[in-house]
């Protein structure tokens, strides 16, 4: 399936802050289904000049933003990796797989995870890096 990602606030991209590639509200809507399931995706970067360890940006790679949910997102880091020019990653969705609740770094419990995916309302996918590092191109590989 191919989907198409926007980025998010690209326009203002200034290296001062992380950039979300966002799927599709019909792609989001076909995920609320998914637990157990394996999110896969290509992902490819932009490198405008090498930067120095002050300007990588901490942040988390995938977040599922849930609507009206007493979890209220889940995210997930480590997943993409800085060195690799492009490569495919999956992400399995299920609470054990090192997603964790955004607002209190703990893990999600099976209920938990279930509800925010049943209420799923956004899925962003990290596209910057550092300063000088954009991703460029985001595919579902699925």
């Amino acid at each position: 399936m191919v989907v198409s990602y926007k980025i998010l606030d690209f326009s203002d991209f200034t290296g001062k802050s992380i950039v979300y590639f966002e799927a599709s509200s019909e792609y989001v809507d076909s995920w609320r289904l998914a637990y157990n399931s394996t999110l896969s995706f290509t992902f490819g970067f932009l490198e405008m000049e090498d930067g120095s360890p002050e300007d990588i940006f901490v942040g988390d790679d995938i977040l599922l933003i849930c609507r009206s949910s007493g979890t209220s997102s889940l995210s997930i880091s480590g997943v993409i990796d800085q060195k690799v020019v492009m490569s495919t990653y999956s992400v399995p969705f299920f609470e054990k797989a090192g997603w964790v609740k955004t607002r209190t770094r703990e893990a999600p419990t099976r209920i938990e995870f279930l509800d925010c995916l049943k209420k799923l309302s956004k899925l962003q996918l990290r596209a910057s890096f550092h300063k000088y590092k954009i991703a460029f191109y985001c595919t579902d590989s699925s």
